[in-house]
């Protein structure tokens, strides 16, 4: 199955500050070479703007809940429900590269990423604190230091 949309997100923490960039990118009109929003909605189309104003506003709906409440359970679940990582296999880079298996997020750790070292069972939680999750190759590592 060709991709049709993707999802890019960058996070830093300095202190209790936490910021995040999302970078979304969709593919409605360009059939080729892989396939579009709109070969999937045949006969209907659907036009950039309507797709842009409909993402628009339930981002600006769940921020508006994030702001309120925060990671509420009601939107724990809901980002866990869309996760795609759990049981994930990766390596920890800093840790000499240990395996472990992605296991979610921790609420009561600030949103970090939670393993399980597959050769001990102790639990991680991992930060977005200078680490560079790279899912694609498995690899957990430290990012390098800018010159």
């Amino acid at each position: 199955q060709a991709s049709k949309v993707g999802i890019l997100c960058q996070s830093t923490i300095k202190g209790r500050e936490f910021s995040v960039s999302i970078g979304i990118g969709l593919n409605v009109d360009n059939a080729r070479p892989t396939t579009c929003l709109n070969a999937l909605c045949l006969p209907a189309r659907v036009t950039r703007e309507a797709v842009l104003a409909a993402i628009l506003a339930r981002y600006e709906a769940l921020h508006a809940e994030f702001e309120r409440d925060g990671f509420a359970p009601r939107l724990q679940g809901l980002y866990e429900r869309h996760w795609l990582h759990s049981g994930q296999r990766v390596r920890l880079e800093a840790e000499g590269g240990r395996e472990a298996e992605v296991l979610g997020l921790s609420v009561a750790a600030g949103g970090a990423l939670l393993a399980r070292c597959a050769a001990s069972g102790e639990t991680l939680e991992l930060l977005p604190d200078g680490n560079r999750f790279d899912f694609f190759s498995g690899l957990v590592s430290r990012r390098a230091a800018a010159p």
